[in-house]
């Protein structure tokens, strides 16, 4: 096995959302070009209540539809995990968490796209939505979907975002498997 050499970075693109950037590695017998997309770190949140999730219905560009999807997104410069998970959900949804518990990370992809995501689930939070403190550009409509219905949805294709089948299927299993996650009901 022969070492890797990596190339310097070359910018392509950048802007406060996202930086597109080259690099060449010579493995030796052959190169390869990467073409990488930095997407920030990302938070997502499974609000649970009476065995059920909230789901929040987004316009997405990509798949020209609306998205059912957890609430989440970027943490911005200067916030912790726990503060974009909550500014995120309150955005959404008009729910304001009040107490986290981190249960999974992963990485969107480990060669091209770099976009570290936390998620975090709760039971514990506040229905702010009379409030309007969510904001309507984002969300179109928020439901309480139960949590076997959203499973179902994957499988459909009703649910396409990749956090969000990840939170659920991730919740899902290490409840099967009592990995310390809590009941899903919630006794509210």
């Amino acid at each position: 096995m022969h070492p890797i050499s990596l190339s310097e970075k070359k910018k392509i693109f950048k802007n406060k959302f996202l930086e597109l950037y080259s690099v060449s590695a010579d493995f030796g017998e052959f190169k390869k070009d990467y073409f990488v997309v930095v997407g920030g770190t990302r938070v997502g949140i499974l609000l649970l209540k009476n065995k059920s999730v909230l789901l929040t219905k987004q316009y997405r560009f990509l798949i020209d539809d609306y998205s059912w999807e957890i609430p989440g997104g970027t943490v911005m410069k200067g916030e912790t995990l726990e503060s974009a998970a909550i500014r995120e959900c309150l955005e959404e949804s008009g729910m304001k968490c009040n107490l986290l518990t981190p249960y999974f990370d992963y990485m969107m992809s480990v060669e091209t796209t770099l976009c570290h995501t936390h998620l975090f689930y709760t039971k514990d939070f506040q229905d702010l939505q009379d409030e309007k403190k969510f904001d309507k550009k984002e969300t179109e409509a928020t439901k309480w979907v139960p949590f076997k219905k959203c499973i179902n949805m994957i499988f459909t294709g009703e649910i396409k975002d990749m956090m969000t089948i990840v939170a659920l299927l991730t919740y899902s299993k290490q409840k099967r498997e009592n990995f310390n996650i809590s009941d899903i009901d919630n006794k509210k």
